[in-house]
């Protein structure tokens, strides 16, 4: 016996339950298949900006750790700069609480949930999309999405496959020392050098601190000892307990790709929408959710399938501009300290995190920096 559904979502991450919430109140019948139990345990820095808040309908906030208003940047040679600007948010989470709560929303709003399930079988047909699991469940669907993470099964098997552009290792650091907590507790922390077009990271939580180094690299057969040569930045750190050491691919984008089939379509980490420069995942994922739960309902309406539409939409609004970031990484990567030192670029970045700029609008001020210095001008915030 065959189940049916309107839409399939893989993969209960915040681009999926997002997605499912968005149908599901549109009155699709709509089922979350997630192969592992929640709450799952997901290796991430769990940094939200202002534009999530802004973003999502409903209040989130017994799932926030810390709230912080101020960044340390430094580099390997020590030199540090602590900067709270005017207009920062940064709102720390564990992936584990926010992701269940993201997929509690989704069921209040009628969606289905199948976990500890994992597709293993599709078949894209004319009407339908049919998926077998590995419990022996067969369930049809007229629109199957794809929200699997970058390691995407669904993204594979319809031919959609994006290689991951990008590494990490990360570990969850718990101390007894409390003054540690207290050091570490009051900003997020970005350090350059330590790793090759990337950084490392120490972000505070409730009771932990979450550590890690990232790359845009593809490969980096050498990225634990890179990480533990970053840690030993940090003496006071040495002691405290490791948990959930992972390393992983993170899928910067580069560029746009098909996204979709007429039956089935990719969204969050599974279509690669991740910032090529500073490996930002958690805000597109949601916004490709709510996408996805814009368009498809209308798709299915008016043609009985998902056209072109679905990609040149993510394309348009968020793809279009890592092709501006990617750029941009080019110059922040040559010198970092040169914009983490600049109060003008400071302000530029905060009012990027917070969406109320695009990549596009940093790279013409850069440019516009440099032809302005070189005039001798002062240059004006866009």
């Amino acid at each position: 016996m065959v189940t049916k559904f309107d839409v399939i979502v893989v993969g209960s991450g915040p681009a999926g339950a997002t997605a499912a919430r968005g149908l599901a109140k549109k009155g699709l019948k709509t089922l979350i298949i997630e192969k592992e139990a929640l709450p799952r345990y997901k290796p991430c820095g769990g940094a939200l900006s202002k534009a999530v808040s802004d973003i999502l309908d409903f209040d989130y906030r017994d799932t926030i750790e810390k709230d912080i208003r101020s960044v340390l940047f430094s580099s390997v040679k020590g030199e540090v700069k602590k900067v709270s600007p005017e207009g920062i948010s940064v709102q720390l989470v564990s992936r584990d609480a926010f992701d269940l709560k993201l997929t509690e929303e989704a069921v209040s709003a009628g969606t289905s949930i199948m976990e500890e399930s994992k597709v293993v079988y599709l078949e894209e047909l004319k009407k339908h999309v049919t998926i077998k699991t590995d419990k022996g469940e067969r369930i049809s669907c007229r629109v199957l999405i794809g929200a699997d993470g970058a390691k995407s099964y669904v993204a594979r098997a319809s031919n959609l496959i994006i290689p991951p552009l990008g590494i990490a290792f990360q570990t969850e650091l718990y101390t007894e020392d409390k003054e540690i907590l207290l050091r570490y507790g009051e900003s997020i922390h970005f350090v350059f050098g330590c790793i090759p077009e990337g950084y490392g990271w120490i972000f505070p939580k409730r009771d932990h601190l979450s550590v890690g180094v990232i790359t845009s690299r593809s490969k980096m057969a050498q990225v634990m000892p890179t990480y533990k040569r970053f840690k030993s930045l940090f003496p006071d750190l040495e002691k405290a307990e490791e948990r959930k050491r992972r390393g992983s691919f993170i899928p910067l984008n580069r560029g746009p790709r098909p996204l979709n089939t007429k039956r089935i379509c990719l969204i969050g980490d599974a279509a690669s929408l991740v910032d090529p420069l500073g490996g930002e995942g958690i805000f597109y994922a949601i916004k490709s959710g709510v996408i996805a739960g814009d368009i498809i309902p209308s798709e299915i309406e008016e043609k009985g399938y998902i056209s072109s539409r679905f990609t040149e939409e993510i394309n348009r609004r968020i793809v279009d501009d890592f092709n501006y970031a990617r750029r941009f990484a080019y110059f922040f990567y040559k010198n970092p300290s040169f914009f983490y030192s600049h109060p003008f670029f400071i302000g530029l970045f905060v009012r990027l995190a917070n969406k109320e700029l695009k990549y596009r609008d940093i790279l013409k001020s850069l440019m516009e920096y440099k032809r302005d210095k070189r005039k001798g001008l002062q240059l004006n915030a866009p």
